[in-house]
C-alpha cells in the first residue's frame, strides 16, 4: 500500500498564494456543508486534521481550510456526463460555479433535470450516484471548483464513512412550532 501523502499540486510554487486567496470562500463552503450534511462535514474536518498531524512538515498543508480532501478546478471545459468515482454513495460533492460567463446548465440526466448553473451557484450533489454534466455555456470564462472527499483517504485515515443525511440531524435548529407541526402530521 502506498504511503498517503498530500497532493503534489499542494507543493507547487504558487500553491500557498492560491490557498490564501480561497481561504474565505472555503470557510463559507465549510459553513454550507455544516448545514447541509453536518456529519459529513465533521468527518471531512477529522480527516483533514488527521492528515495535517501526519504531515505537519509539509509546507502548505496547514493552509488547507476545506473540509473536502480535494478540489478540482475546471476552466473553460465542457464536463461530459459522468459519475464521480472517488467518494462513497452518501457523500456530497460541492460544485461552485465561477467566472464571467452568462448562462450554463448543470444537466442531471438521472433526475431528468437541468438547473441554471450560473456564476455564484453552489450545488451539493451525490456525484457517485447521479450522472452530471455541463455541455456548454454562453459568453465568457467558466470555472468550476469541484469539492470532493475521497473514500480511500477516509479509509486510510480511519475516518468514518458517513451515511445519508437524516432529518433528525437538524431538529436542534428547528422551532418548537415546526417540531409540533411535524409531530401532528
Amino acid at each position: 500500500m502506498d504511503k498517503l501523502s498530500p497532493s503534489q499540486t499542494l507543493s507547487k510554487k504558487g500553491a500557498s498564494a492560491w490557498l490564501s486567496c480561497i481561504k474565505e470562500t472555503e470557510q463559507d463552503i465549510n459553513k454550507l456543508m455544516q448545514l447541509i450534511a453536518p456529519k459529513l462535514f465533521n468527518a471531512g474536518m477529522t480527516a483533514i486534521e488527521t492528515a495535517k498531524q501526519l504531515h505537519s512538515d509539509h509546507q502548505n498543508i496547514n493552509l488547507w481550510t476545506s473540509a473536502f480532501s480535494g478540489i478540482g478546478v475546471i476552466v473553460n471545459r465542457i464536463t461530459p456526463p459522468h459519475r464521480d468515482a472517488g467518494g462513497w454513495r452518501a457523500c456530497y460533492d460541492l460544485l461552485v460555479a465561477a467566472g464571467n460567463y452568462k448562462i450554463a446548465y448543470l444537466d442531471m440526466a438521472d433526475l431528468g433535470a437541468k438547473i441554471e448553473y450560473n456564476p455564484g451557484t453552489v450545488v451539493a450533489i451525490t456525484g457517485k450516484i447521479l450522472r452530471h454534466a455541463v455541455a456548454d455555456w454562453e459568453g465568457g470564462e467558466r470555472i468550476c471548483y469541484a469539492h470532493y472527499m475521497r473514500d480511500n483517504v477516509h479509509q486510510r485515515l480511519q475516518v468514518e464513512q458517513t451515511g445519508w443525511v437524516k432529518e433528525e440531524y437538524f431538529t436542534h435548529w428547528m422551532s418548537k412550532g415546526f417540531l409540533k407541526r411535524q409531530s401532528d402530521a
